[in-house]
C-alpha cells in the first residue's frame, strides 16, 4: 500500500505535475483546500467531483466539520465529523492523524491480499476506513497539539458511531 499526503509546497505545482506526482499511489489523502487547489476548481463540489473521476486510486479530502469524503471507483463516501463529549483544543496535526489512521486501516484490511494487483478495498473497508480515521483525527484535537495523546480503546467508545467493539481494530 502506497499512502501520499501532499504538503502545501505541492500547491504551485502544475496540475500535470499534480497527477503525474499522485499517480502511483493507492491512496491519497488531503484537505478541501488543496483538493480545489490541486484539481483547479474553485468550488468544494466541484474539486471532489474532479477527483471522483480517479478511479485507480482512494482519494480522501478533509473538510474539518464537515468530516470527510472519500472517492474510489467512481463511488462518493461521505463521513460526519466524529463528536465526544471533550471541546475542541487544537486542530493542528489532525489532518496527519486521519492520514495515518486511514493508511492503517486499508493497509490492515490487505492482509488476504498480499499478492494481488491491483489492490481491490471493499465498500465496507472504505466506509470503515472513514470511521476509525475521523474518530482518530476528533481524539487528536481534544488535547493540546504536541505529541499524540494515548489513545486507547476507552477513548472511542463515548462516540456514537463505535458503539460496537468491532468497531476498534483487534491488535496485530
Amino acid at each position: 500500500l502506497l499512502a501520499f499526503s501532499p504538503a502545501a509546497e505541492f500547491v504551485d505545482c502544475a496540475p500535470t505535475a499534480v497527477a503525474r506526482i499522485m499517480k502511483p499511489y493507492h491512496l491519497v489523502c488531503m484537505d478541501m483546500a488543496e483538493a480545489r487547489a490541486y484539481s483547479g476548481q474553485e468550488r468544494n463540489e466541484d474539486a471532489i467531483a474532479a477527483f471522483a473521476k480517479r478511479k485507480s486510486q482512494c482519494t480522501v479530502i478533509t473538510d474539518g466539520q464537515r468530516g470527510a469524503y472519500a472517492l474510489y471507483q467512481g463511488e462518493r463516501y461521505h463521513e460526519p465529523a466524529a463528536h465526544y463529549d471533550e471541546p475542541v483544543v487544537d486542530t493542528l496535526g489532525c489532518g496527519d492523524v486521519f492520514a495515518a489512521a486511514s493508511a492503517y486501516w486499508l493497509a490492515r484490511s490487505l492482509e488476504s491480499q498480499r499478492d494481488q494487483s491491483p489492490l481491490i478495498f471493499s465498500r465496507r473497508t472504505i466506509e470503515e476506513m472513514l470511521s476509525f480515521a475521523s474518530r482518530a483525527a476528533r481524539v487528536m484535537a481534544s488535547s493540546a497539539s504536541g505529541p499524540f495523546p494515548t489513545a486507547t480503546r476507552a477513548s472511542f467508545p463515548r462516540c456514537s458511531a463505535c458503539s460496537t467493539p468491532a468497531a476498534w481494530p483487534a491488535p496485530a
